[in-house]
């Protein structure tokens, strides 16, 4: 569970529409709290939902064009 100071990291991200990536695992460490939270668990649920949704529209855009 991410400390206050990450929680908040986290809701600004949401709030301003900001979007963590990389070719690799994201960590974030707060250094007043001494904890770590690795690719935050709400950023992740909502990347996992998006590309579900992008894929499935992708695959029917495909057999549109087939048709």
């Amino acid at each position: 569970m991410p400390c206050v100071h990450l929680k908040q990291l986290i809701q600004l991200c949401e709030e301003h529409q900001l979007k963590v990536g990389g070719s690799d695992v994201v960590h974030f460490v707060c250094e007043q709290c001494g904890q770590q939270e690795v690719c935050p668990d709400v950023m992740i649920d909502e990347y996992d939902a998006r590309s579900g949704e992008r894929a499935s529209a992708d695959a029917s855009e495909a057999n549109a064009d087939s048709a």
